[in-house]
C-alpha cells in the first residue's frame, strides 16, 4: 500500500498544525505539482498531531484546552535547512526539533487517548513540510530537479506566531480556529 493511503486519514478529520502560507510564496510551484494535499485547499503547513478528534466529537473543552496550550507557547522562528525525503515523500527539513517536540508532547499529554500518525515510527516524529508525495521514483526523481532549479539559498526563516486546529470536510482542509502563541 502506497504511503500515502497508509498514512493519511480517511474522511473527515482535524490536526493539530503549524500553516506557514508564507512558505508556499516560495515552494507553491512545487507543492502544486507534486503534493496532493495542495489540492486539498492545504496551505504549507506542520503537523503537530494528526489525526486530531474528528470534527463532530470535537467539543469546547477541547478547544479550551488547545487555547491554554497555545498561551503557554512561545512565538518562534523556524528556519528550513533544505530537501529531504521519506519513502515516497519528499519534505522541508526544519528547525528547531526541540521547540516542535515540546508542543508535540504538550500535546500529547493533553489529549492522551488520540492516536496520532497512522504508520509505526520508531523514534521520535520527523517534523517537515512536504512538498512530494508520490509512489512513482521518475515523479519524485524530477520534484528533486525542479527543487534544485529553484536554486533558493538556505537556510531560510519564518516566524511562527500561531497554531490552528484544521479540519478535512467532504476532502477539503480549512482551518477551523488559530490560537495566538504567547496569549497574544
Amino acid at each position: 500500500m502506497p504511503l500515502e493511503e497508509q498514512f493519511y486519514a480517511e474522511g473527515d478529520c482535524t490536526a493539530i498544525s503549524i500553516l506557514l502560507p508564507e512558505v508556499d510564496q516560495v515552494y507553491g510551484s512545487l507543492r502544486q505539482r507534486y503534493d496532493s494535499t495542495w489540492q486539498q485547499g492545504s496551505v504549507a503547513h506542520i503537523s503537530l498531531l494528526y489525526p486530531f478528534i474528528e470534527p463532530t466529537r470535537l467539543s469546547e473543552s477541547d478547544i479550551s484546552t488547545l487555547q491554554k496550550l497555545a498561551n503557554r507557547w512561545h512565538s518562534f522562528d523556524l528556519d528550513i535547512q533544505g530537501l529531504c525525503g521519506f519513502p515516497e515523500a519528499l519534505y522541508l527539513a526544519i528547525e528547531p526539533h526541540n521547540t516542535l517536540m515540546k508542543m508535540h508532547r504538550d500535546l500529547g499529554q493533553a489529549f492522551p487517548d488520540i492516536f496520532h500518525y497512522r504508520i509505526p515510527w520508531e523514534g521520535e516524529p520527523v517534523f517537515h513540510i512536504s512538498i512530494a508525495c508520490s509512489a512513482s521514483v521518475p515523479v519524485l526523481d524530477q520534484a528533486v530537479q525542479d527543487y534544485l532549479d529553484m536554486e533558493i539559498d538556505q537556510p531560510q526563516r519564518f516566524t511562527v506566531g500561531d497554531v490552528a486546529l484544521c479540519q478535512k470536510i467532504s476532502g477539503r482542509w480549512q482551518t477551523a480556529e488559530c490560537f495566538p502563541l504567547d496569549g497574544k
